[in-house]
This record gives C-alpha cells, sequence and structure tokens, in this order.
C-alpha cells in the first residue's frame, strides 16, 4: 500500500511539474507578444489622432523682419514687436543702410518717453558716428530704461551695449594716439629746427677759422720772405731824405771866400 501510495505521488508530481513549465511557456509567449500589440495599438491611435485632429491656421500673420520695410519700422508699437528680438535686429540693419546725416535727423526727432523709444534712437544715434561724448549720452539713456526691458531682449541690449562701449574705448585709444603723434610730430620739428641753428652756427665758425687760416698763412709768407732777403738789401733800395739845412749855403760866405786869394 505505501509503494503505490508512492508512486501515485510521483506520478502527481510529475503532472504537477509538466503543468507548471507548459503554463511558464504560455506566459512567455503572451509577454513575447505584447510588444507588437503595443505598437499595434499605437499605430491605430495615431492614424486616428491624425485622421480625428483638425488643421489649426493661426489667426495673425507671423512678420518676416527679415524683409520689412525700412520706411515703416520705426512706426511699429505693440508688444508682439517691440519684444521680439528679430525687431530689433532689422531696426539696426536698417540703421546701418541709412547716412549718418538721415539717421541722426530721424534719432534726434524722436521722443524718449520709454525704453522703445530710448532704444530706437540709441540705434539711430549710434549709426550717426557720434562723438565720444554723443556715444556715451546715448548709452547712458538707453540704461536708464534697461530695467523695464523684457529679459527676451537682455542679452541682445547686453551686446549691443557691449559694442558701444568698444567704440567709446576705441575712440579714446585713437585720440591718444593722436595725441602721441602730434606731440612727436612737434618734437621732431623742433629738433630739425636745432639742427638748422646748428649747423648755421657751425658753418659761421668754419668760415671765421677758414679766415683765420687764411691770414695766418699770409703771415707766414711775409716772415718765410723777410728771412730771405740778404743785408743792408733793404737800404739800397731806399732813398735818403735830405734836409734843407744839410744843403743851404748863405750868400755872404760865398763872397768872402771868394775875396780871400786875391788880397795877397
Amino acid at each position: 500500500m505505501m509503494t503505490l501510495s508512492l508512486h501515485a505521488l510521483l506520478r502527481q508530481g510529475a503532472g504537477l511539474a509538466q503543468s507548471v513549465r507548459h503554463g511558464w511557456r504560455a506566459r512567455l509567449a503572451a509577454l513575447a507578444g505584447m510588444p507588437l500589440l503595443l505598437v499595434g495599438c499605437m499605430q491605430g491611435g495615431g492614424q486616428g489622432a491624425a485622421l480625428s485632429a483638425p488643421e489649426k491656421i493661426p489667426d495673425k500673420q507671423v512678420i518676416d523682419f527679415r524683409v520689412a520695410s525700412c520706411d515703416t519700422l520705426w512706426d511699429l508699437e505693440g508688444k508682439e514687436y517691440t519684444e521680439n528680438p528679430l525687431y530689433w535686429l532689422r531696426a539696426m540693419d536698417c540703421a546701418d543702410r541709412l547716412g549718418a546725416a538721415q539717421a541722426r535727423r530721424l534719432g534726434a526727432s524722436m521722443v524718449v518717453t520709454s525704453w522703445e523709444s530710448a532704444f530706437r534712437q540709441g540705434i539711430l544715434l549710434s549709426s550717426a558716428v557720434p562723438t565720444p561724448g554723443e556715444r556715451r549720452q546715448l548709452l547712458g539713456n538707453v540704461n536708464t530704461y534697461r530695467a523695464q526691458m523684457p529679459g527676451s531682449l537682455r542679452p541682445l541690449v547686453q551686446l549691443w551695449r557691449e559694442r558701444q562701449n568698444l567704440e567709446i574705448v576705441l575712440n579714446d585709444d585713437r585720440a591718444k594716439a593722436q595725441r602721441a603723434q602730434d606731440a612727436a610730430a612737434a618734437q621732431l620739428a623742433a629738433l630739425h629746427e636745432s639742427q638748422a641753428l646748428l649747423q648755421s652756427k657751425l658753418n659761421d665758425t668754419r668760415q671765421k677759422l677758414e679766415n683765420l687760416t687764411d691770414i695766418e698763412r699770409q703771415l707766414s709768407s711775409r716772415k718765410q720772405l723777410q728771412g730771405d732777403m740778404p743785408e743792408g738789401s733793404e737800404n739800397r733800395g731806399t732813398v735818403r731824405h735830405v734836409e734843407p739845412d744839410d744843403t743851404y749855403t748863405p750868400p755872404a760866405a760865398q763872397g768872402s771866400r771868394a775875396s780871400t786869394p786875391a788880397n795877397p
């Protein structure tokens, strides 16, 4: 009895193990087929959503600022324009296309009452070849309204401010270089003038030395000639001056001398 029951238990255990193996295989097959089912559901749902979703057309037209007219650009108002960085990039491009006189005239005609008008005026005047003082002033005007500018424009405004500061530094460096060049030119002119004066003095001194040399040469020649002449040659060629008392004889003396031999 015990043997039969043991065999029965073994058969039941083998059948249970086989059923468990078959169950796990079925479960694994089901899990393997799940991705395919999910893909099919997604494809079907995507197609249905694509077919069911209507095409939405924007109510407002988006302006392409790359081709916007520069004549009407400065009069545009509204957040859809002024808070768009592309609008200000186009404004900078239009300002660069204007002449300096026209940009200055248009910028001077604007009344600054907000950050938009201050930025517009700054862009126009910065393209009008301003002086360093004028550039500092327009930069200060823009900085006054910087806190009111939207966050979307701060990187662009920061780049514009850095460019203006670089222009100011460049102008200062140019002015320093020009002053240094002028000072060097003045020093060079002074050196040329001093050189010309010294050359004139040198020429005068050289001329005096040459004159002294000629005089010394003449004196030396005369002394040499006097040394070569024989003794007494100086008196031979000279005529002795006779005084009147040496040759004059009184008449009475001559008469007495003539009658003396006749008395004896």
